[in-house]
Order: C-alpha cells, then structure tokens, then sequence
C-alpha cells in the first residue's frame, strides 16, 4: 500500500493531487515548520486542529507517495543501524530555494534530506 503517514505531524496520511503536489490533508501555509518527532508523545496533545507545514512539490522529479515512503524507510534503518535510542525529528527547509523534507536526531547530531 502507499499509505504515508505524514512525517511531520503524524496525524494523517499524506495525499498526491493530480498537480503532483505531496502534501497533508493538515497542511497549511502559514504552518510552523519547527521539527516535530514522529510517534512522539508530544504530538498526540489536545492541539489536534495545529496546522501542518507538509507540502512537495514534486512535478518535476517524478516522485510518488510509493517513492515517499521507500525513502523514509530507508531514513528510519539507515538511523537506526547507527543510533539506536535517538529519535528522527522531520521539518520542511528551504535550502537555496527548493524545499526539502529533512529529517534529524538531536541524539547522534544527523541532518540529512530525504527528499
């Protein structure tokens, strides 16, 4: 299946528009784009109406949700193999006028892109 759950608020499974736009059914512009951890206790609080900043624009590299979650997958036993108490963080970044899905662990200092 290519259900996703969304890496930043975990609260939805990610869609893909027929304008090849990745993005949470929470997403909103004005969204805070601070990190949040996946599963993490945090996010299960009463705010469950918090915007999400989730959103790829992915027209022109062909991604799919498929795509998607294969490279999460990947992020979450890459991490693990090497820090296995430290928890990835995800946020959406804008570097040098892309936006990237990134993904961190305040444990072992990684920071990489995903996508």
């Amino acid at each position: 299946s290519s259900c996703v759950i969304c890496p930043l608020c975990s609260r939805a499974n990610l869609i893909q528009t027929q304008a090849n736009v990745i993005l949470c059914p929470n997403y909103s512009h004005n969204a805070n784009v601070l990190s949040t951890a996946t599963n993490h206790p945090s996010n299960h609080s009463s705010a469950g109406a918090a915007a999400c900043a989730m959103r790829l624009d992915v027209n022109t590299d062909g991604l799919t949700l498929s795509h998607l979650k294969r490279m999460l997958r990947s992020a979450y036993e890459e991490h693990g193999s090497v820090c296995p108490n430290g928890v990835l963080f995800f946020r959406m970044s804008d570097d040098f006028g892309l936006t990237t899905l990134r993904a961190a662990c305040e444990t072992c200092r990684a920071d990489v892109v995903i996508v």
